[in-house]
């Protein structure tokens, strides 16, 4: 199974202060564009600029001001440094972080990197026809109610047709999943859609489509015992640091778990501050 997952750099044209150059035009735009800052919200914490401060007049500042406009949450956290510690119990990904320990779930946070590339990619799913198609048996009414979505699923990239009164075909399945069983989605599924029938029409089809990515992407993401490589834990870390709601699955489970240093010490009792001179350390 691979886990090639990729991030891009930010490439900021403001990155070396020392060969920029600002002629009075330059430095007049930059002015204009530091005011508009005042009024929008933060990049980084989403609350509103203090209004109070006044505009920041020097070449320099002017261009710290609005490189970090320019800064978007992945960038942020794709410039974060850490170091990949390990996998224990093949399970939990450990990385060393702005002097933390991190505990990664590495299977609810392939899901999360995964449920988020689903989202963007929504009606573009690259599929494959199965060599074998799956027969998925249900009962008269299953098949009626699940017939009705066929479109949907098409969009999902799972295409099936009804094959008996009691039974559906799956003809097509998205690429990830060729060697993954769609059974499982689709009774998943079926039983979402008999829960939330009652759900406004807009509101009913939007949650659907939430539910199916969720699935899809449990599915298809690494899972707690799989063995990963260095190579593997770094992409899943750094992708994870940013994407949205980086914190849960789409499940609710957590992602990531942290213990800070301070911490660590005050447990072993190294709290060199309050620790009496003539005891060893």
């Amino acid at each position: 199974m691979a886990y090639a997952i990729e991030s891009q750099a930010f490439q900021d044209p403001f990155s070396n202060p020392a060969q920029a150059s600002f002629n009075k035009a330059e430095t007049t735009t930059l002015l204009h564009e530091s005011s508009q800052l005042a009024a929008s919200s933060s990049p980084i914490l989403g609350q509103p600029v203090n209004q109070n401060i006044a505009p920041l007049q020097t070449p320099a500042n002017i261009k710290k001001e609005i490189k970090e406009q320019k800064l978007t949450n992945q960038t942020i956290y794709s410039e974060e440094t850490f170091t990949i510690i390990g996998q224990f119990s093949s399970t939990y990904i450990l990385i060393e972080k702005n002097k933390e320990l991190l505990f990664i779930d590495q299977h609810a946070a392939h899901e999360r990197i995964l449920y988020e590339q689903l989202k963007k990619n929504f009606q573009n799913v690259a599929t494959v026809q199965l060599l074998f198609p799956q027969i998925v048996h249900l009962n008269g009414h299953e098949t009626e109610l699940i017939c009705k979505h066929t479109e949907l699923f098409k969009n999902h990239g799972i295409i099936f047709e009804q094959f008996s009164e009691h039974e559906i075909i799956i003809q097509a399945t998205p690429v990830s999943m060729q060697h993954k069983s769609v059974q499982d989605i689709i009774q998943m599924t079926l039983t979402w859609i008999k829960q939330h029938n009652f759900v406004d029409e807009k509101e009913f089809f939007k949650q659907l489509n939430e539910h199916i990515h969720a699935e899809k992407a449990c599915k298809t993401a690494c899972k707690a015992g799989d063995v990963l490589n260095h190579e593997q834990m770094n992409n899943i870390v750094k992708t994870l640091l940013t994407v949205e709601n980086r914190f849960c699955c789409p499940h609710g489970r957590p992602t990531m778990w942290n213990i800070t240093l301070k911490e660590i010490e005050k447990y072993f009792k190294r709290d060199y501050r309050s620790t009496p001179k003539n005891i060893d350390l």
